[in-house]
């Protein structure tokens, strides 16, 4: 059944994106603080 699967990895990675969104954000705003620039 690959549509499933397929389903499936889409839901997850739908599911994943704001976690990453915020890891990157936390990132920018470590790198921000570190060199004193806003982005």
């Amino acid at each position: 059944m690959p549509e499933v699967m397929g389903i499936n990895q889409r839901g997850s990675i739908l599911a994943e994106a704001p976690v990453h969104a915020s890891l990157v954000i936390d990132t920018v705003s470590i790198d921000s603080r570190l060199t004193g620039k806003d982005l």
